[in-house]
């Protein structure tokens, strides 16, 4: 039977940092049968699509690093569109440094 259960992200290590996420992130998981691919989505209007659950949940939390490195981090303001600053925004709140 696929696991299709939510994932719930609670922390996030990038780099030596470990980011707690406050409320966790949860993402919905569903398999459709026909292509036999797992999909996700939830928090940050985030959605992927992989053939296992593993490589799921590993290429989420690479993006979830990506969009802190890339964003969270940018000092630059004017290198950031609109909706990067949003997202910049959004992430500072939902990420705690420990």
């Amino acid at each position: 039977m696929a696991n299709t259960s939510p994932i719930v992200v609670t922390c996030l290590r990038v780099r030596d940092e470990r980011l707690e996420a406050t409320p966790s992130l949860e993402f919905q998981v569903c398999l459709d049968k026909d292509s036999s691919c797992y999909a996700l989505e939830g928090d940050f209007e985030i959605y992927l699509y992989a053939y296992s659950r593993q490589e799921l949940e590993s290429s989420l939390h690479e993006l979830l690093e990506f969009m802190w490195l890339d964003y969270a981090l940018e000092e630059d303001e004017t290198k950031l569109a609109p909706s990067g600053m949003k997202l910049k925004l959004e992430l500072h709140n939902r990420f705690r440094k420990e």
